[in-house]
């Protein structure tokens, strides 16, 4: 249900629309009193899921409200609304410069350089090293959540599906696990294209799914196309190889990670991601090797440019 402009929702008034995904809507409002916009997300919740929703809703909200991070977006409220009974959180409005939001899924692959791409790629693996360590697993991680800020840094947002893994914390926040249902069924999914192999077949979602859809990421910002070698006529291995193939065109060396980072076998995944960025930096270039016959073509290029110089050079002072 989508929440007409002008609208208020708790403390906040609708001003416009900023993203829909499968879980809600995205706007950006105002607070009522204080006139600092933020950005709301609003669930969809279908009938019957409400009060299994809300109580598993309100608790991993204290637990997003704990994660400060430089390169994550902050949520420090929520609530649900007592009109309509939706649930809602708020959390900073990473806005670019004239006030619009900016996204990777607005980038088209080739139109930003290797060094940006890098720079946002250290960005992500700060900020899933860091809520991995506070025991949280993402499980939307892809383009259209990750934000562009005003100083041009890559800012993680939309939590709405992430999970606990942290029983300490969950006990802390008294989170209830309930077993297989509609709602924990929908919590547990990503979005087609980024899901790790292991998640989509119904296994356990741990830091090596975040692991894998952020390999996706940047697997098609670089070349423009999904990574799914399944798709490939040869066959799953081949199709891996040609991919893999793919990223040797490039002057960073993503060949060195992202392969790793998209292995089927969540196991052989990286643990951590923080010494990732540093193997992706671009490769020394090889020197430059002539045959003998080239040299002697160079220096007699050399010394007729030489020549020629000289010769110009008295013409203008004669």
């Amino acid at each position: 249900m989508e929440i007409a402009q002008g609208n208020v929702i708790g403390n906040y008034r609708i001003l416009r629309p900023l993203g829909k995904g499968g879980m809600g809507t995205v706007y950006e409002v105002e607070h009522v009193k204080l006139g600092v916009r933020y950005a709301l997300k609003a669930f969809d919740v279908r009938e019957g899921e409400a009060e299994l929703f809300r109580s598993r809703f309100a608790a991993e909200g204290k637990i997003l409200a704990r994660l400060v991070h430089p390169n994550v977006v902050r949520v420090f409220d929520l609530d649900f609304d007592e009109r309509t009974g939706t649930p809602y959180y708020v959390m900073d409005l990473v806005a670019s410069e004239g006030g619009q939001t900016k996204t990777l899924a607005s980038v088209e692959p080739g139109s930003v350089d290797e060094d940006t791409l890098a720079g946002w790629f250290a960005d992500m693996c700060a900020a899933l090293d860091y809520i991995h360590s506070q025991g949280v697993v993402h499980l939307d991680v892809k383009l259209g959540n990750i934000l562009v800020a005003p100083d041009g840094h890559a800012v993680l947002s939309d939590f709405g599906i992430s999970r606990v893994t942290d029983e300490k914390l969950r006990a802390a926040v008294d989170l209830e696990v309930t077993a297989a249902t509609a709602v924990s069924g929908r919590l547990v999914m990503g979005t087609a294209g980024y899901i790790a192999p292991e998640v989509a077949a119904g296994g356990e979602a741990t830091p090596a799914a975040d692991v894998y859809s952020l390999g996706v990421v940047f697997f098609k910002l670089l070349t423009g196309v999904w990574y799914d070698p399944c798709l490939a006529p040869e066959g799953a291995e081949a199709g891996r190889v040609t991919s893999v193939k793919m990223l040797e065109y490039f002057r960073h060396a993503w060949r060195r990670v992202l392969p790793s980072m998209l292995e089927r076998d969540a196991s052989k995944r990286p643990a951590r991601l923080s010494g990732l960025p540093s193997v992706v930096r671009p490769e020394p270039r090889a020197p430059l090797r002539l045959s003998p016959l080239q040299w002697t073509f160079a220096a007699a290029a050399f010394l007729l440019a030489m020549a020629l110089g000289a010769f110009l050079g008295a013409l203008v002072w004669q």
